[in-house]
């Protein structure tokens, strides 16, 4: 069967225009997510940090609240370098999984920070707004802080996690902290302490 060569370049141009079409828009999507990581690395690194004012019990938790999120922001950074596409390397693989343990480890010492303040301190951050439990459940959550299953396993070209997940507990997280940090700044303004 012979084909034209009109008809042949219009169905390469078909072709190429349908593979667009289904590219176009992942890629949008790829660099829309990698926008939001840059984005939310550099709000986490500009956070408020409080400590002259802040109530002397609370000082050491403040402080873990501020390494807290400048892992946070260190792991969104180290996540956006680590690329979009659909497989990883297994070098990247153990770098997200070091990111992964790294903040969910940061978070986990600040929550057991909350949980260890003396009961009248603590009573009263929960009374100026600051609840650690939805943290709490962020942290413990499936699929959210965890490591990947087997980055050793026999795939070639391990599938990555879902970013986009990490990225919205990401953004929970470093709105909890700021929970905390306002709940912080409303006792250290209060005149009796």
């Amino acid at each position: 069967m012979f084909v034209s060569v009109e008809t042949a370049t219009a169905i390469a141009l078909g072709a190429l225009a349908g593979a667009a079409a289904v590219a176009v828009p992942r890629m949008r999507a790829h660099l829309g997510l990698r926008h939001a990581l840059h984005a939310d690395a550099r709000a986490l690194e500009a956070g408020t940090f409080v400590t002259p004012g802040v109530l002397p019990a609370l000082r050491p938790l403040v402080d873990q609240e501020r390494i807290a999120r400048l892992l946070l922001a260190a792991q969104a950074r180290r996540l956006e370098t680590l690329g979009l596409g659909a497989t990883w390397s297994r070098g990247a693989l153990e770098a997200y999984d070091h990111a992964i343990a790294s903040a969910r480890h940061a978070l986990w010492e600040f929550v057991h920070g909350v949980y260890a303040l003396p009961r009248d301190v603590k009573m009263r951050l929960w009374q100026a707004g600051y609840d650690p439990r939805p943290l709490e459940r962020l942290v413990l959550e499936k699929a959210v802080f965890e490591r990947t299953d087997d980055p050793y396993a026999g795939a070639l070209l391990p599938r990555r996690p879902r970013l986009s997940v990490v990225h919205r507990a990401l953004r929970r997280a470093a709105a909890e902290l700021d929970r905390f940090e306002a709940a912080a700044l409303r006792l250290s303004a209060s005149p009796y302490r």
